[in-house]
């Protein structure tokens, strides 16, 4: 039924958002948490970029009712999804979603845990009547055109590839007695990204720093040990490090030969993203007092970062972050009689939030130093570099993070008279199973505190 003009079961205010609400108001990246924004005092303070379904903090970065940002609760079929980040843990498909109801002054009790306001969303389900609903979108490559500093610097075109599309399909399982609606959405994002850098020129691997300059000025490429320069600029092959030469031959190979101070290697870098999410839920009336329904969520994204090393991927400053989530909840609703309402619900949540490794390295062949390598907890990394005015390296460190909560919760309702009276209680355990390998294989910084440059050091 529709809602009554006054509230008066309870303190919250806020409003509702329905199928048709989501369907016809344009939203950025098909967010159903940042369709919050239209109630009042509901504000979203992410980066604009991030809203997308994998974007789990851009989707909760929301302040409502001048509550902090991510103070909030979200909960899908009355379940809670926030995890111990205060994320939105998960972001349904509208094309699951039957609606969402926003309280932003939630005062009762039972939004217990929330400094800010509540997004309850109430998962679609399916009736005597077989129904269904698609959408695509698509942007045909061969008609985006080059971005402007590539093209500039006469670099082939790498267009954004955007492919999205989902749906949603229910009807009776058991006419009058079971019901399903399963819905999907996947896309690819495949986005470019320029950017320029120094690296060091070829002459430079060999050790060879004659052609080096700053300001148009050369630089004298000193002995560490006696503090003087160098025959020539030229570092003797003897005094090379094998672990230092073969650092310096990773590195990405220079547009332009040379050296002095300004950028020489461009590059456009094609991030692949992906993602994709199914919902199933099934309703089973076992009679006109009792029901019960039983949701299911999957959602798996694939988020890269730029490379910019087209010769050794290993070697670029990048991430790989991988997120696999599962949600399952089961709802049970009893009348009792005329004027009285049980209901109890139980759920899990599993938010695996992992940046991985996605290219193999030896580290225990580079440094060849068995008595170093053996105290390293991973040795499957390239090793973090800063080197001052060159191009840096070294992925993200290496992460498993598994954010779970599970519980369940049962509330009592009567109507007596004007009075609505109810009773309940929420048990939940939230938490997280983190590991973390950090820089396991070292983190160097280059200065040229030593020889006069970054690079011979």
């Amino acid at each position: 039924a529709d809602a009554p003009l006054i509230e008066t079961a309870n303190a919250s205010v806020g409003g509702v958002i329905d199928t048709k609400a989501l369907e016809a108001i344009p939203t950025a990246g098909r967010s159903v948490f940042l369709m919050a924004t239209l109630e009042p005092t509901v504000q979203a303070s992410g980066n604009a970029h991030w809203n997308r379904m994998q974007d789990q903090v851009g989707n909760s970065a929301i302040s409502m009712g001048g509550g902090p940002v991510r103070a909030n609760n979200f909960l899908v079929d009355g379940f809670p999804v926030t995890d111990l980040q205060n994320r939105a843990s998960t972001n349904p498909s509208m094309e699951a979603v039957q609606e969402m109801k926003v309280q932003v002054h939630t005062y009762d009790a039972e939004m217990g845990r929330t400094g800010g306001g509540v997004m309850n969303m109430s998962p679609r389900s399916g009736n005597n009547d077989w129904k269904g609903s698609a959408y695509t979108v698509y942007r045909p490559t061969e008609l985006a055109e080059q971005l402007l500093i590539p093209k500039l610097q006469g670099q082939a075109n790498v267009p954004e590839e955007w492919k999205n599309g989902g749906g949603g399909f229910g009807g009776p399982i058991v006419r009058g007695k079971t019901f399903f609606w399963s819905a999907g959405e996947k896309y690819v994002n495949n986005q470019p990204q320029q950017n320029s850098f120094l690296v060091p020129t070829s002459a430079e691997r060999r050790g060879d720093f004659s052609g080096l300059t700053r300001n148009g000025a050369p630089v004298t490429i000193r002995d560490p040990l006696t503090g003087q320069p160098f025959p020539g600029n030229i570092i003797p092959a003897g005094r090379i490090s094998p672990v230092g030469q073969q650092l310096m031959n990773y590195f990405p190979t220079p547009t332009t030969d040379v050296d002095n101070g300004t950028t020489n290697f461009s590059m456009t870098d094609l991030l692949p993203n992906s993602a994709y999410q199914f919902t199933t839920k099934v309703d089973h009336q076992f009679s006109p007092n009792v029901a019960l329904s039983g949701f299911v969520l999957r959602q798996v994204t694939h988020e890269a970062n730029a490379n910019y090393n087209p010769e050794n991927k290993f070697v670029g400053a990048s991430y790989q972050l991988d997120r696999t989530i599962n949600t399952f909840v089961v709802n049970n609703t009893y009348i009792l009689n005329s004027s009285t309402v049980l209901t109890l619900r139980g759920g899990y949540n599993k938010f695996n939030d992992n940046y991985n490794l996605p290219y193999d390295f030896d580290a225990a062949a580079l440094f060849n130093n068995p008595a170093f390598t053996n105290q390293l907890s991973d040795t499957n990394r390239f090793p973090t570099l800063s080197i001052t005015g060159y191009k840096g390296a070294g992925f993200t460190n290496r992460q498993a993070n598994g954010y779970y909560q599970y519980g369940g919760n049962g509330t009592l309702s009567r109507l007596a008279g004007s009075h609505n009276l109810k009773f309940g209680g929420d048990y939940r355990i939230i938490g997280v199973k983190s590991l973390n390998y950090g820089p396991s294989t070292g983190t160097y910084t280059f200065t040229g505190l030593y020889s006069g440059n970054a690079a011979a050091d």
